[in-house]
């Protein structure tokens, strides 16, 4: 089973070579406001925790709760890879 599954991923990594998923232009383009990007992402994530925060308490539906929580991981995440990004560009400087 381990062995299938390795095998598969090389087997991917291999066709992944022969083209490109994404264009240079969009590499250039995020690697210049990448850390703008996750600003506003974690930004707009906090603010979408803000406003449904309480209405969570109040409507005790299962998809709110869910929406919720995802949104809090991802937002948790966001702010690490935002935090990273900064560190690793002053450290390149």
């Amino acid at each position: 089973m381990l062995l299938t599954a390795a095998s598969a991923i090389f087997i991917n990594a291999e066709k992944r070579r022969l083209f490109e998923v994404v264009p240079d232009v969009v590499k250039k383009a995020w690697k210049g406001w990448e850390v703008e990007v996750l600003i506003l992402a974690s930004l707009t994530l906090q603010i979408v925790l803000v406003l449904f925060g309480k209405r969570r308490q109040c409507v005790t539906r299962l998809w709110i709760r869910m929406t919720l929580w995802s949104v809090y991981l991802l937002a948790d995440w966001v702010a690490i890879v935002a935090l990273g990004v900064i560190s690793q560009n002053t450290l390149d400087k």
